[in-house]
């Protein structure tokens, strides 16, 4: 599937058809994610996910979309971008970010 504007209508589409839905933390820790379309060397749409590093304490060597727990003043975009900093943000990047208890 090519990286287009029609690839990005459609991803920004399915991504607003779902509801958003709170539910209680008990005793979790609240957090978010980001999922990033981007074109790779041939032009197809691709999603970006990350290796967890192994010095981690949980969930080592994991793959995972980009985020990570939300600090107690901190927003969920916030969180969802702790990873993608590292990306071509000049590119045509669609970037949705939910909050994930």
């Amino acid at each position: 599937m090519r990286f287009d504007d029609a690839l990005l209508e459609r991803a920004r589409a399915n991504l607003a058809a779902f509801d958003r839905r709170a539910a209680p933390l008990e005793r979790r820790k609240a957090a978010a994610v980001a999922l990033v379309l981007l074109p790779d060397a041939e032009g197809r749409g691709c999603f970006l996910l990350t290796k967890r590093a192994p010095t981690l304490r949980a969930h080592t060597g994991q793959w995972a979309l980009p985020g990570g727990r939300l600090d107690p003043d901190e927003t969920a975009e916030s969180a969802a971008s702790h990873s993608p900093r590292t990306i071509d943000h000049s590119r045509h990047v669609a970037a949705q970010q939910n909050r994930a208890p």
